[in-house]
């Protein structure tokens, strides 16, 4: 999802982690400025970057809540919600990956 909104691949900062999820969540933004999601898997992992940038704000349409800074990598637990014009998708962020700086993000039960 690195290409979230305009953000470019980001290069990893380490191997890529056994365990981490290899989904793809693809997304559309239109000239008319509304975005659609073309493709969600209920695992994926997202970068450092568009976390952050969710939880900044950067992005009306792309949301973070449940956010804990008392605790390092204070954005596992929290829920990443993704609005779009066709459906919406929310995430929960359950592990940080600190080789590649990125999070996993997994459909809640």
């Amino acid at each position: 999802m690195d290409d979230l909104l305009g953000f470019e691949p980001v290069e990893l900062s380490g191997p890529w982690p056994a365990h981490a999820p290899s989904g793809v969540l693809v997304l559309s933004e239109h000239e008319d400025g509304s975005l659609t999601i073309d493709h969600a898997d209920p695992h994926v992992t997202f970068s450092a970057q568009v976390i952050e940038s969710a939880a900044r704000g950067d992005e009306r349409r792309v949301t973070i809540t449940g956010l804990n800074y008392t605790r390092p990598h204070g954005h596992v637990g929290a829920l990443l919600k993704i609005q779009a014009a066709n459906r919406n998708v929310v995430y929960r962020l359950t592990e940080w990956l600190p080789t590649i700086r990125a999070y996993i993000g997994e459909w809640p039960e």
